[in-house]
């Protein structure tokens, strides 16, 4: 089957409090739709973000998706489109987790380190190379050369098929493929 993921996580830091990476969906839908359309046995997952009664939510909710897809044999096509939290938190010496300590206000300014998350779709074909995927990469503000570069990175650094990069400043989108070459250079973001 063709898996299509989306919607946004996020990562706990403290009791009420998280980071997140805000997406809801949409695009997921939109290829899922294509998808069932063309005939082709379409399974989509969008995170809690994206439906409430989702049970994926945070980081390592998707890791432990993506490492399910990976293990099911008839996996053939994976749309990889969530938004993952680039980053991980921690306020002081307290480990992050979602019932770790409440902050008060009262104990004034805070000073969050963060660090880089794991990158999730690299997990995806380390082991599965039979798995045509498709991932998305978000850019703000860039040029069309910077998207390129950003598509082209992730590419060679997961073994992704194909990156469509989107911008959300100039709107535009285009595709980046193994041969390092770029597609569809549109702001028409369906189309592309």
């Amino acid at each position: 089957p063709v898996h299509v993921v989306g919607g946004g996580t996020l990562v706990h830091v403290r009791t009420h409090l998280a980071l997140s990476a805000p997406a809801y969906g949409a695009t997921a839908r939109e290829i899922a739709g294509i998808c069932r359309r063309s005939g082709m046995a379409t399974r989509l997952t969008l995170t809690r973000m994206a439906d409430p009664s989702s049970p994926y939510e945070t980081n390592d909710d998707m890791a432990q998706l993506a490492a399910e897809i990976v293990k099911t044999p008839e996996t053939r096509i994976v749309f990889w489109n969530p938004a993952i939290c680039d980053f991980n938190g921690q306020i002081g010496d307290v480990p992050s987790d979602r019932r770790a300590p409440r902050l008060k206000t009262g104990d004034g300014v805070q000073t969050m380190q963060m660090t880089p998350s794991e990158k999730i779709v690299s997990s995806i074909r380390a082991t599965r190379k039979d798995i045509f995927l498709v991932a998305f990469k978000t850019t703000a503000g860039a040029s069309e050369d910077e998207m390129y570069l950003a598509g082209l990175r992730l590419m060679k650094g997961s073994h992704i098929n194909l990156v469509l990069v989107n911008d959300v400043v100039t709107r535009l989108n285009m595709v980046v493929c193994p041969e390092e070459s770029r597609y569809h250079i549109t702001t028409e973001r369906v189309e592309a």
